[in-house]
């Protein structure tokens, strides 16, 4: 947990009184500075050190945004499925972020909690990923771009209701696709 003030104990778990990783049993060595230590947000909010391995190493991910009105609704239904996933699965996260005015960002507007999946490489991540997003379908996710899903353009299009604007603009200020590869096609939809 990172806080600006000093957490004893959050629903019955005390703080850790040695370094941790977020992946059980792994080197803290890689992990930003723990236990309470004063720092730059730059320096605290992330979990692991610049020069660092990041959490596993070798992983896939995936995140989704939901409003934070429907956080513990969408909670409970993870947890539901909490017995499937956790073979694949590292670890998860969750995190609270505050809207913004960015076209394409998860957070558009939306004061969001999103629930983040740091999954072990396995065929079997694919089944899990759409599992994950059927489960959260009730309260509009929005994927994170750089991360793992499955969501198709009708669905990209309703949950990023800027997504044409967006659209126009990298026609407009690049039109000849140079900027563009297979990754941002989803783009291209005439």
């Amino acid at each position: 947990m990172k806080s600006v003030e000093p957490v004893e104990e959050l629903w019955g778990v005390r703080s850790a009184t040695s370094p941790r990783r977020p992946i059980a049993g792994a080197d803290p060595s890689h992990t930003t500075e723990q236990l309470g230590i004063p720092g730059p947000a730059g320096e605290r909010l992330p979990h692991f050190r610049f020069e660092g391995v990041p959490s596993a190493g070798d992983e896939l991910q995936s995140e989704y945004a939901v409003g934070a009105a429907d956080a513990v609704a969408a909670l409970r239904a993870l947890r539901a499925i909490g017995a499937e996933l956790a073979p694949l699965l590292h670890v998860s996260e969750i995190r609270a972020v505050a809207s913004d005015s960015f076209w394409l960002s998860p957070f558009y507007e939306r004061d969001s909690i999103t629930f983040h999946f740091t999954w072990k490489r396995s065929p079997a991540v694919a089944a899990a990923v759409a599992l994950v997003e059927a489960t959260l379908a009730p309260w509009q996710p929005r994927p994170h771009w750089a991360k793992l899903f499955t969501y198709d353009d009708e669905f990209l299009d309703a949950a990023f209701p800027r997504r044409d604007s967006f659209e126009l603009l990298c026609r407009r200020y690049d039109p000849g696709g140079k900027f563009r590869d297979s990754a941002t096609a989803p783009f291209e939809h005439a």
